[in-house]
């Protein structure tokens, strides 16, 4: 008996903190948390190495390719031309190794939008 007890005042303390995170969530949403804005931050990657980005093959050892421009007989790009996105793959080492191939880009400052 005592055992059901406990269980019934953990289901209601369950309940209460969710309607409690329920009300504190929807006063954010509704004081402004809705006039989150996001900023854009795009690259089309239509020549590759990209301008201002940065590479780094720390694969050990580095294999044969590194970072390269899209390749359509492999698959088309999303937008753009067919060719314009940035690919890298298993031969960026040999064999087994692990591959850890880098693709950085420039430093952007994001500004608080309101």
């Amino acid at each position: 008996m005592l055992f059901i007890n406990q269980i019934g005042c953990l289901q209601s303390f369950r309940s209460k903190t969710a309607v409690a995170l329920t009300a504190v969530f929807g006063l954010l949403f509704a004081f402004g948390a809705s006039n989150i804005r996001a900023q854009a931050f795009s690259e089309d990657f239509a020549v590759v190495p990209v301008p201002g980005w940065t590479t780094q093959n720390n694969s050990s050892p580095v294999g044969s390719t590194g970072w390269f421009q899209g390749d359509t007989a492999r698959f088309p790009a999303h937008s753009g031309a067919a060719n314009s996105y940035i690919a890298a793959d298993f031969n960026n080492t040999t064999g087994n190794n692990t591959i850890s191939n880098w693709l950085i880009s420039p430093q952007r400052t994001f500004t608080n939008a309101m």
